[in-house]
């Protein structure tokens, strides 16, 4: 980086927890651990996962595969906080509506 260039960083608005980032992308991407979004689902066994190299990780390690194009298409799903429940994400007010209200 040269110097006397500025970096725009973007803070988390979450209350105590002072993380930056360099990118909105980035700090979208960390807010899913302020939602409890898991869209990563191994097809396995279940577990949800926030992010896309923890699923990669748990595969290896748990089930001894790689993801291939079985697992990216599980990608869209969020756990339900009610009931655990994995829903595609377009669906969970109308799910939550229907299960839990």
């Amino acid at each position: 980086m040269s110097k006397g260039k500025k970096v725009e960083l973007f803070e988390c608005p979450m209350f105590n927890c002072h993380r930056f980032f360099v990118s909105l992308s980035l700090l979208k991407r960390h807010a899913l651990y302020h939602a409890g979004v898991c869209p990563y689902m191994c097809v396995k066994c279940g577990i949800s996962f926030k992010m896309e190299h923890a699923l990669n990780s748990h595969l290896k390690l748990q089930h001894d595969e790689h993801m291939d194009e079985k697992f990216k298409k599980i990608r869209g799903f969020i756990t339900c906080n009610m009931c655990l429940a994995m829903i595609p994400c377009r669906e969970m007010k109308a799910h939550i509506a229907k299960s839990h209200l």
